[in-house]
């Protein structure tokens, strides 16, 4: 095809020879004519408002010239369609298109195969770039709802396939690299058991380029050289993140872009309340909202999984440490048990049962008193809410609700378990099981936090004799407070000494919810008990 200028009329001749001036031409869809060869014979002025173009402008000209080079083939494809049709057809065909200012913008184009008495085809052309903006979005918003849930899916996977928390962080580094464009990833935590050791901190797990991390100073062994944004968040424990751009840390921001780095993003693992390492990652191309989320939630995931296997560690460890913890009356146990309304000798064993709004829920047992007594004595205890009697018997049982914290809650996220909590005379005394290596003056640390004079009493190492997993390891918190609180109000004594519905009422839930958590621990420790 070849251009051809000499046959090209102005557009107020062509109108009259073809009746266009009865035709809406200012509407904002274009209207054009071209011959058979695809040159431009007639634009409308809509032309101006799409394009840019002067009305006159592009007559004479190929209409592929304007095509994007991505489209040309799929659009001329189609015109060359509607010229060779024996009978009348319609091509619909949306592209882009060269406008004035030098960009393309998307166009739907419709054709008709009927040429005109002159022998032009006419096509009628509207812009779209509007929709095309918001199919674009909406694509991307779904490319991200996708690659969200995706990543949630594998945080799922990995929470569910992963024996150890090791193994997790292991995965999560090779996650972040290969799946969301991260160019490295690693775990640093601190040395369990002892301060004393230096460097204070080791490399659990890593993946993908180890440039940046490795140390120059060689006194610093590669595999515990961490950067300074992961020393800071080992010492803070509050996230940190260093970009090409940063004017705070212009020394980080030039080592980045030395090694071709754009940022450095090191996040707390942290579940509970309990901080217990770093999630550190780098990247070559700028972060996005949704990586920035999956790095957080990866990091959340591994501070729960470390919180569990410190659990799990502390239930099948053959080695145990026993620690015998004292707390003094401005815990609401050792208070209650010297009321003004108690006997000087009284004894009380407490248990935890749940904490929801703020508020933990107890079952205070002891033998030396009436529970009527015993629950007027908690009435006068400072922030004791809620006392309600449980058991008139030996024991006699009462439940109370005081505020947060959970002092189990504070040992299990330190990979302890508590054996028993007593109180008499003013002090409450928690018996605390670790595994051998837990580093016992953080686990006290934690707790002078809340109770400043918190102090170990006794502190002894001894093997577990019977190192068979228990049936009750496999009991979720409600089963495990459903079958506790059960026992501990009589529900098996006979005669029975507290119904289905007290106890329902004392967990602060209905009935039929309390028998089923009671009848799926049952089944639980039967069968594991009896099946082995």
């Amino acid at each position: 095809m070849t251009e051809d200028r000499s046959e090209t009329v102005g557009s107020i001749e062509l109108e009259a020879a073809t009746g266009l001036e009865t035709m809406p031409l200012h509407s904002s869809d274009l209207l054009t004519l071209l011959d058979e060869d695809g040159i431009i014979r007639y634009d409308s002025p809509a032309i101006d408002y799409i394009y840019g173009y002067d009305q006159d402008e592009l007559v004479g000209t190929h209409v592929t010239e304007y095509f994007h080079p991505d489209d040309h083939d799929r659009v001329l494809e189609a015109f060359n369609a509607l010229t060779s049709a024996t009978e009348h057809q319609i091509e619909i065909v949306e592209h882009r298109f060269l406008v004035a200012d030098g960009s393309y913008k998307w166009i739907e184009s419709i054709g008709s195969s009927t040429p005109t008495p002159e022998g032009y085809y006419v096509v009628n052309t509207r812009d779209i770039s509007a929709r095309k903006e918001r199919e674009k979005q909406l694509e991307e918003a779904k490319r991200q709802l996708e690659a969200e849930r995706d990543g949630k899916e594998a945080i799922r996977q990995l929470l569910l396939q992963t024996a150890t928390d090791g193994t997790f962080a292991e995965n999560v580094c090779q996650q972040l690299v290969e799946t969301h464009g991260y160019s490295g990833a690693w775990v640093v935590r601190r040395h369990r058991g002892t301060a004393a050791i230096d460097p204070p901190h080791q490399i659990d797990a890593h993946y993908g380029d180890d440039t940046f991390r490795r140390s120059d100073s060689p006194e610093e062994d590669a595999e515990t050289a961490v950067d300074e944004s992961t020393r800071a968040v080992l010492s803070t424990g509050q996230p940190r993140v260093v970009t090409v751009n940063s004017v705070d840390n212009p020394a980080l921001a030039d080592r980045l872009r030395d090694c071709g780095l754009t940022c450095i993003r090191s996040v707390p693992l942290e579940h509970s309340g309990v901080f217990d390492g770093v999630l550190t990652v780098v990247r070559e191309t700028p972060e996005t909202s949704l990586t920035r989320t999956l790095v957080a939630e990866f990091a959340a995931a591994l501070g729960f999984k470390r919180n569990m296997q410190r659990q799990r560690d502390t239930l099948r460890s053959d080695v145990l440490t026993e620690v015998s913890v004292k707390l003094d009356e401005s815990h609401f146990l050792a208070a209650l048990s010297i009321a003004p309304s108690l006997p000087e000798e009284t004894q009380l064993r407490s248990h935890e049962l749940q904490s929801d709004g703020g508020m933990v829920t107890y079952l205070i047992r002891t033998d030396d008193v009436a529970v009527k007594l015993l629950t007027h004595a908690a009435s006068t205890v400072f922030g004791v809410e809620d006392i309600t009697p449980v058991r008139d018997g030996q024991p006699a049982v009462v439940r109370i609700r005081v505020p947060e914290p959970v002092l189990g809650t504070i040992i299990t996220n330190y990979g302890g378990s508590i054996a028993s909590m007593t109180a008499a005379g003013g002090t409450t005394e928690l018996v605390t099981q670790f595994p051998k290596m837990a580093d016992i003056s953080t686990v006290i640390e934690a707790l002078r936090t809340h109770w400043p004079e918190a102090t170990v009493r006794t502190r002894s190492v001894r093997a577990v004799e019977d190192t068979t997993p228990s049936p009750f390891e496999s009991l979720t918190i409600k089963q495990k407070q459903a079958l506790h609180a059960a026992a501990v109000s009589g529900f098996f004594d006979r005669p029975q000494q507290s119904k289905a519905a007290d106890i329902a009422e004392t967990l602060d839930i209905s009935q039929s919810t309390f028998l089923h958590h009671l009848r799926a621990a049952e089944k639980k420790v039967f069968s594991e008990t009896f099946e082995k």
